[in-house]
């Protein structure tokens, strides 16, 4: 063990129990359906006496936050770059209301995530913000953990197999923005590259797709939809991408699925000996902000309305206490668009009416 101060976290793993159980038993917070046997407790106290624990006094002072006054969020244990966004959102969102928040990580590992979960209860919390849930078994964990907590929300509730609350991102209508835009550049041949169809905010994609085209007079292709798993190597995506789209099928226009997508598709593009954008205008979606503007050209973007995400949240959160949430309460969020150079009007051509 290093000099550094042990915490719960540590001891937890010594002794082979969750951390929720060492909380309980260092905090004597033995309630609900924490049982914990003598000699459990009794190794617990061992391993914090020869480590020298001591409480984490800003973590006591959260849990000593009054009701409504502090927030849970998880998020993935990487942190993606869209939940770094909406955090910032959420954290500012808390600020302006007089809140706080309280950030935990979910990952791959199951035992890991439900003492994550079992050791949030211990806080105080008014509520609880799930950013991240594609893992396994999330459904299940949060449907046995839900009534530990007054209030849980999730992003993009629509993927989970019974209705549960929170705030939906409209992906259609970023998707709808993105070909709107390209139509009236005076693009005809217009491409959309992303993952398979199995999420519903793939599906979501698609559809707005579809109407986006059908409100420009421009006809579906199904040659111009490129549909490639996420475990097939970026570059050899891309790169078929550019064929099968560009080369086989003359797209003019390609929405990608996401900023490193559209960024790979330009990398590709270039290497194929295209310009950007005056033969393939390329948007990406999310608009990881430095990411795009370090790309050249710089990334057009379907952007998430990351300060309305956040906003929709605590106005769900601020709803009675009396209103049923198991009615699947949801409030959704249209994106924007940020227009940069990689999404110019066609040379030679002027821009559609």
């Amino acid at each position: 063990m290093s000099s550094a101060r042990i915490s719960q976290k540590d001891i937890a793993r010594l002794a082979n129990v969750s951390q929720g159980t060492v909380s309980a038993v260092l905090n004597n917070q033995m309630r609900g359906n924490t049982k914990v046997s003598e000699a459990t407790r009794k190794r617990i106290l061992e391993i914090a006496e020869k480590y020298n624990y001591r409480p984490n006094q800003q973590a006591r002072q959260l849990r000593g936050v009054s009701d409504g006054n502090l927030i849970g969020v998880f998020v993935n244990e990487a942190i993606a770059p869209i939940f770094y966004g909406i955090l910032i959102a959420l954290e500012q969102e808390a600020q302006a209301r007089q809140l706080q928040l309280i950030v935990g990580t979910f990952g791959a590992d199951a035992a890991k995530n439900r003492a994550t979960l079992t050791d949030f209860s211990s806080f105080n919390l008014a509520g609880v913000i799930v950013l991240y849930h594609d893992f396994p078994d999330a459904y299940d964990l949060f449907l046995d953990r839900q009534r530990l907590f007054k209030r849980v929300l999730f992003l993009d509730p629509a993927d989970f197999p019974a209705p549960v609350s929170g705030v939906e991102i409209d992906y259609a209508d970023g998707i709808r923005r993105a070909v709107d835009h390209l139509a009236t550049a005076g693009r005809r041949r217009i491409a959309i590259c992303q993952r398979d169809l199995d999420y519903t905010g793939m599906k979501e994609r698609f559809r707005g797709y579809r109407e986006g085209l059908a409100a420009n007079d421009l006809v579906y292709d199904p040659n111009l939809l490129f549909i490639q798993p996420e475990y097939i190597p970026l570059r050899q995506k891309m790169a078929d991408a550019v064929q099968h789209l560009v080369v086989e099928h003359h797209a003019d226009a390609i929405v990608a699925g996401n900023d490193e997508w559209g960024i790979a598709l330009m990398k590709e593009l270039t290497r194929a000996g295209m310009r950007i954008p005056q033969d393939v205008a390329v948007i990406g979606f999310a608009n990881y902000d430095r990411l795009c503007i370090a790309s050249s050209p710089e990334l057009s973007a379907v952007q998430y309305a990351t300060s309305g995400i956040a906003r929709a949240f605590f106005e769900l959160l601020n709803r009675p206490e009396t209103e049923d949430f198991s009615a699947a309460l949801r409030v959704r969020v249209k994106p924007e668009m940020k227009i940069r150079e990689s999404s110019a009007p066609m040379e030679n051509e002027n821009p559609a009416n």
